[in-house]
């Protein structure tokens, strides 16, 4: 995933949940801040964005663990006479699988909100999750806990671009979205049906991805000439050569960072800067010095 590293670890978020300073996210099965609990006892995180899970992975980390014991504990917090787990369901599954009765723990205290950080940002440092699933993560935190884009890209340590890019995919038809969680259908792919408005559209160049097997890039093509009609005739003519637009287009894309046509006629044209969402119209507006 493009973007920065993610800055935020699980083993800051989890010392930030206790009001202290970072402390390791795990210890070892010896330490004496472990415990173990019956593993009924145990649910998964509510707030869980991982859908989909490999039973081949969860079967190869069962293989470890009974060759070697599992060295990190499970982190989970007390809700009423159970355990909910904060961080480590792979390794519950795992247990589960080998038919373990309990499984080691350590017990920390955290509000909803932690719970679907850590879970996130567990995920996307260690086993990726799906574009959707990153996608509806992050729609979960700005809408649960009324966060901005760029709250959501500071606290885990992303560029918010990353951020606003993913949340666009949950703007394409379900089906395509279906596809994307599958992996029949890439992130690139996707981003590219999302520059058209047509669902009919989208989807009818879905099915071709699919059946095809076609590349981004002539995909891309693709979407460009059924969303804009060529440059007009008359840049022939003009003074400014289509080299020069292009050079504009990419310099302003990265300024305003989306997408921006520059139109060129013979005496006249105009600048197209597209945005997705009222909080992005704000944020172009402020790259204008406007705000």
């Amino acid at each position: 995933m493009k973007g920065k590293k993610l800055g935020k670890g699980l083993d800051y978020l989890l010392g930030e949940a206790l009001g202290s300073a970072p402390e390791p996210a795990v210890v070892s099965a010896a330490s004496p801040t472990g415990q173990d609990i019956p593993i009924k006892h145990i649910r998964p995180n509510p707030f869980q964005p991982r859908k989909t899970w490999d039973n081949a992975d969860i079967e190869e980390l069962a293989s470890s663990i009974r060759e070697q014991g599992l060295i990190q504990p499970i982190v989970v917090r007390k809700v009423g006479e159970s355990y909910q787990v904060v961080a480590g369901e792979r390794r519950l599954r795992a247990l589960q699988h080998l038919g373990k009765e309990t499984a080691p723990v350590v017990i920390r205290e955290m509000d909803d909100r932690g719970m679907l950080e850590v879970a996130l940002v567990e995920n996307l440092q260690r086993k990726d999750l799906s574009a959707i699933e990153k996608a509806q993560a992050f729609r979960a935190l700005i809408d649960r806990f009324r966060l901005t884009h760029e709250a959501v890209s500071a606290r885990l340590g992303m560029d918010r671009s990353t951020v606003t890019n993913f949340l666009r995919l949950l703007d394409l038809p379900e089906l395509i979205r279906e596809a994307v969680s599958r992996g029949t259908i890439s992130m690139g792919h996707a981003r590219s049906l999302i520059a058209l408005t047509s669902p009919a559209e989208q989807l009818l160049l879905a099915k071709r991805i699919e059946r095809e097997g076609m590349s981004v890039r002539k995909l891309e093509k693709l979407v460009q000439n059924l969303k804009s009609p060529p440059l007009p005739k008359a840049v022939e003519g003009s003074a400014v050569s289509a080299s020069v637009v292009k050079d504009w287009e990419e310099k302003l894309r990265r300024h305003f960072e989306t997408k921006v046509k520059v139109r060129m006629g013979r005496s006249r044209g105009a600048i197209i800067v597209e945005f997705y969402n009222l909080d992005d119209f704000d944020r172009v507006v402020g790259k204008m010095g406007m705000a």
